[in-house]
This record gives C-alpha cells, structure tokens and sequence, in this order.
C-alpha cells in the first residue's frame, strides 16, 4: 500500500509540474505577480512597495521585475526540491538505497527537469532555456540532499 501511495503522490506531482508549464506565460506571470504584490503588501511602511510599473522594495532596491523573476525561479526550484523527495521516497519503498537512490533521483530530476523545458516550447509565449534547467536541477540536488540528511539522522539516532 505505501508503495502505491508513493508512486501516486509523485505521479500526481509530476502532473502538477507539467500543469504549471502548460499556462501562458501570460498566467504564470498573473500568478507571480499576484505574489510580489502580496509580498510588497506585507513590508513595513518604509519598504512598502507602491505600484506594480514603479514597484521597488526601498531597503534592498529590487525592482518589481526583480523580484518577479526571483519568486519564479525560487518556485521552479521548489517543485523539484519537492519532486526529488517524491522520487527518493518511491525508490525506498521499492528498497533501493544509499548512493543508488541519490543517483537515480538525480537522474530523473535531470530528464524531468529537460522534458519540462522541452515542453514549454510549445506553449504560447514560453521558451526553453538551459539556465531553468539548472534552476530545477539545483531544487533536485537540494531535495536529494534533505532527503540523505534524514536517512543519516534517523540511521544514527537507530544505533542509540
């Protein structure tokens, strides 16, 4: 059963990453915007942001654009820091362990992460570019390692 469950989380996952690549880029950035607006909204008076075509947070001097592009990266990032968890977790309940899982999950994060890029080619108003394959990856990578970390702990805290 947890097997199962494993395998449709992560299933269900992947199909969450290809939805978000399927938007226009017009939606994506209806998405992101709405989030450095929120963002702007939360800042302390003497950093509020002001309107989305002016917007500048005062303190650090990001503009809108900025700090736009920063929370999608930082989201794409995510959802393979996420996705790398999920595929980690399946390996291990299919009992694949130690440096095979890491480099397995890697592997996967990487195709998934070139197939995603490949895909947005043809959605209107995206494109492809190595630089966010790199972003997805490096979300992998930390994803992966979170994982190894727990393992170590919990495999330390079993010798107690």
């Amino acid at each position: 059963m947890r097997r199962k469950l494993a395998v449709i989380v992560c299933l269900l996952w992947m199909a969450f990453i290809f939805y978000q690549s399927s938007q226009t880029s017009q939606q994506s950035n209806e998405l992101s915007h709405e989030i450095v607006n929120y963002i702007g909204s939360q800042q302390k008076e003497e950093t509020k942001v002001e309107t989305p075509e002016s917007m500048v947070i005062q303190e650090s001097k990001w503009s809108f654009e900025q700090v736009n592009v920063f929370i999608r990266k930082s989201a794409h990032a995510f959802e393979f820091f996420i996705l790398a968890i999920l595929l980690a977790w399946v390996l291990i309940e299919y009992h694949i362990s130690g440096w095979k899982v890491t480099v397995m999950t890697l592997l996967a994060v990487l195709l998934y992460a070139i197939s995603d890029e490949f895909h947005q080619l043809f959605v209107e108003g995206r494109s492809a570019r190595i630089f966010d394959v790199t972003v997805d990856f490096v979300g992998g990578v930390i994803g992966i390692s979170f994982v190894q970390l727990i393992l170590k702990i919990r495999q330390i805290k079993s010798r107690r």
